[in-house]
């Protein structure tokens, strides 16, 4: 998909069945607090705050080099912040890896460099993670 010159280039994807809850009762799905990143000198995070509730959705949109590739990276445990707090479903964590952030449910979709650009974000995001009858394929050897 083609994007506006200095808009975000990636999707998140937070996936979790449906609660049921109304707004009012909605859950943090997605709390980011005083997150800070710096690449050598230049600060591309700081001090940033973001929440997402069950059921709502967010663009994240701003110049080149304002850091919104790099929270999407963050929050999909490509990188890791230099500092703040990430928190899924209100518990602290610590994203490891892209992997880990993948067993809480949360994938990184590249749009400029998609795997198979003529699929769909869904399935993308199960390239490597196909469901089957009994969860998902495993590729470790046992």
């Amino acid at each position: 998909m083609p994007t506006e010159e200095g808009m975000g280039d990636h999707a998140l994807v937070v996936t979790r069945p449906a609660s049921g809850k109304p707004d009012a009762e909605a859950i943090d799905e997605v709390c980011v607090e005083e997150l800070t990143k710096s690449f050598g000198g230049v600060r591309t995070l700081d001090s940033m705050d973001l929440t997402v509730k069950t059921g709502q959705i967010h663009a994240v949109v701003g110049e080149n080099g304002a850091g919104k590739s790099t929270l999407m990276k963050i929050l999909a445990g490509a990188l890791r912040p230099d500092g703040g707090t990430i928190r899924f479903r209100g518990e602290p964590i610590t994203l490891e890896s892209p992997a880990a952030a993948r067993r809480r449910g949360v994938g990184i979709v590249y749009q400029e460099l998609s795997l198979f650009p003529h699929r769909s974000v869904l399935a993308n995001l199960f390239v490597n993670r196909e469901p089957t009858r009994f969860g998902l394929i495993s590729r470790r050897e046992t």
